[in-house]
């Protein structure tokens, strides 16, 4: 309870506030609006809390001002008797809470004029509380000052007043949409942190391609490509690919900065096993060839990103029409945020290469070619092939979280709670989460 002024362009008066962080909408009396001269358009709805019960009101426009600062309640319902009990702060607790806490709390005795709820929750949140051990009371203090919480131990009776506002309605309601709207609120309140299994969507054919060609290798993992069942006929790539080669060196020779980041990158593909020469292809393996461009993150200078591109077609074809796009497993984003906010310490992780660490099993690296000459503008270009995930593949995010996770539940005996943490705590290559002091 804090003592205010409210007003408007014709005039002004002296009330007590009362701030409920229960009601989701602010009152103020019919009598007190009168008096500064506020008027709006007369309105009959129900009032949902603690009884469902129609009320007439008018929606008015109210400054509310302490300490020299005022602030606008726009949207007040003016009624005629808000309901209230008579409040009183006497000398006596003001001089006591003053001397233990060092606080001037403001004497007053009446019955509150406007209630003021959560549609103004930044005028009456708490931005600190103080205790008065031993007598049942604590002082808070909002931007409209300080206010006395609590019941004094040494004057409890037997009758006291209850008081709540829920949502005002402008049209008819009743208990199905009450508990209706009860239904929403839990279900919102658990969003994204009730775990919902997701509903297998994939294809028996897909699931055996995942769980019949995953294999741990001595450094990592391999899996083969999700490939369709009904592939289309494949046209020759090779030509696409050596004519999208030609514009690119083109590029390189002009822009010698560009050149010196993309061959950097290139070679780091070779030096660490994501690219190799092409192996001779056997009769049931599928051929393609793949254009490489590289792309330029202006957050990121000094860098390049090669890029092959699955999109390129030929004969309207591309490298992405060839295959399955697989189960989603990609975490919700909500749930894994709102997750991450659970405890006070935060981190995060990114798994660098992601896709890249995922192995391509063997019998699908011809699917995965390109050419490549670096320097040597006089020779034939040489044939090369991607040995792992490519950026951009539509079934890549697929397998690349379906060997996270799998590499995640192998280790669940030894790290229970760090496999189900990466598992649900994961949004593609992003790693976000929390914990206690």
């Amino acid at each position: 309870m804090i003592p205010v002024t409210l007003s408007s362009p014709s005039g002004s008066i002296s009330v007590l506030a009362f701030l409920d962080g229960g009601s989701a909408v602010s009152i103020v009396s019919s009598s007190v609006s009168r008096k500064v001269g506020c008027v709006g358009i007369p309105i009959k709805a129900h009032v949902q809390g603690f009884k469902s019960s129609p009320l007439a009101y008018e929606k008015v426009s109210i400054s509310l001002n302490v300490r020299n600062e005022s602030f606008l309640l726009s949207n007040a319902l003016s009624v005629d008797e808000i309901g209230l009990p008579f409040q009183s702060v006497d000398r006596e607790l003001a001089n006591f809470i003053n001397r233990v806490l060092n606080i001037n709390v403001a004497v007053y005795e009446g019955v509150p004029g406007i209630l003021i709820g959560q549609d103004y929750w930044e005028i009456i949140e708490s931005l600190e509380t103080r205790r008065l051990d031993g007598t049942g009371l604590a002082e808070s203090r909002s931007k409209l000052g300080w206010s006395v919480h609590g019941r004094r131990l040494d004057r409890i009776s037997n009758s006291f007043s209850f008081f709540c506002v829920g949502n005002a309605c402008e049209n008819e309601c009743d208990w199905s949409r009450v508990e209706q709207l009860v239904e929403n609120y839990f279900e919102l309140d658990s969003l994204g942190v009730k775990h919902v299994e997701k509903a297998d969507i994939c294809s028996r054919y897909e699931m055996k391609i995942l769980e019949g060609t995953i294999r741990r290798l001595c450094v990592g993992w391999e899996i083969g490509l999700l490939w369709r069942s009904d592939i289309p006929h494949i046209p020759n790539s090779r030509a696409t690919a050596l004519n999208r080669l030609s514009l690119l060196e083109r590029k390189l020779d002009r822009d010698d900065s560009y050149a010196e980041l993309f061959y950097k990158e290139m070679d780091r593909l070779f030096e660490h096993g994501f690219a190799a020469p092409a192996p001779e292809r056997l009769p049931d393996q599928i051929l393609w060839y793949l254009p490489c461009f590289g792309v330029r993150n202006p957050n990121k200078p000094g860098k390049v990103r090669l890029v092959f591109d699955v999109a390129a077609k030929s004969s309207g074809v591309c490298f992405n029409d060839l295959l399955n796009k697989g189960p989603d497993l990609i975490n919700s984003l909500i749930g894994v945020l709102m997750r991450f906010r659970r405890y006070a310490i935060a981190f995060k992780g990114d798994m660098r290469d992601m896709f890249l660490k995922v192995k391509v099993r063997e019998h699908d690296w011809n699917a995965q070619r390109f050419l490549w000459r670096g320097r040597d503008r006089g020779s034939e270009p040489k044939e090369f092939v991607m040995t792992s995930l490519l950026f951009g593949g539509k079934s890549s995010p697929c397998e690349a979280i379906f060997v996270k996770n799998k590499n995640a539940r192998e280790l669940s005996t030894k790290y229970p709670e760090a496999a189900e943490s990466i598992v649900r705590n994961s949004y593609v290559d992003d790693y976000l989460d929390s914990v206690t002091p």
